[in-house]
């Protein structure tokens, strides 16, 4: 059977300093916590943030994003793009114009492609890089340009992702109200 001894008091202080330096190791080491910003995730909150590394792409959920958060990492608000595309006939040229908008941060303008659709197929891509664009494109008879979609590459290695463009309701082609002589 083990026997207690009380031990000698200078022991007994270096023993007790020697076992808080162990425990406090390991915490020391830790990454410490952002407790503030993983709340910021809650309730929805994760749907307008990012990770400050990519600030154009959302957290896919709230778990993500208080994983992200709790490890001390930095949130930032998400930057969201969206456009706007006007088609204008115009009857001189028989061509067909737009003005295409978009809140798009000047360091992504080079990574934006806007595609222009009609009634039948893809008529024109354009890939501005100052904003408001313009520009113009044939249109054959009988056929009007009716949406228009965006997309923007947010790194050179990652995939695309698209954004809204809403588009003036006039449809563009020969004959429509939206003409300019």
């Amino acid at each position: 059977m083990f026997a207690f001894r009380a031990l000698p008091r200078p022991i007994a202080v270096v023993l007790a300093l020697m076992l808080a330096l162990i425990l406090a190791v390991p915490l020391m080491g830790a990454k410490g916590g952002n407790s503030a910003n993983a709340k910021a995730c809650q309730k929805g909150g994760y749907a307008a943030l990012a990770t400050d590394e990519d600030p154009y792409t959302a957290f896919a959920n709230q778990d993500a994003c208080v994983s992200y958060a709790a490890q001390g990492s930095m949130l930032t608000s998400l930057v969201v793009v969206h456009g706007s595309a006007e088609f204008v006939w115009v009857e001189a040229q028989q061509r067909c114009a737009f003005l295409f908008d978009a809140t798009v941060p000047a360091d992504m303008r080079s990574d934006v492609r806007v595609n222009l659709a009609n009634s039948t197929s893809i008529a024109y891509t354009a890939f501005p890089t100052t904003y408001p664009a313009y520009g113009s494109f044939t249109v054959p008879a009988g056929v009007t340009m009716t949406s228009a979609a965006g997309r923007y590459y947010p790194s050179s290695l990652g995939p695309f992702t698209s954004f809204p463009v809403t588009v003036d309701p006039e449809p563009c082609g020969p004959g429509s109200s939206a003409t300019d002589s």
